[in-house]
């Protein structure tokens, strides 16, 4: 079996650009803490 592997030409402005990992770290807290279903509650006197 042969295996052909594309290198397409990609934008070095884009693509060249110094990795952030900070900012790689906050992208990914971001979207686990938004994936959260947020249905937490406190009961109140009258469910007592």
């Amino acid at each position: 079996m042969e295996v052909h592997v594309i290198q397409p030409a990609l934008n070095e402005a884009i693509f060249g650009a110094k990795t952030r990992p900070h900012l790689l770290h906050q992208a990914v807290v971001m979207q686990l803490a938004n994936r959260r279903a947020g249905s937490a509650a406190t009961k109140s006197k009258g469910f007592v």
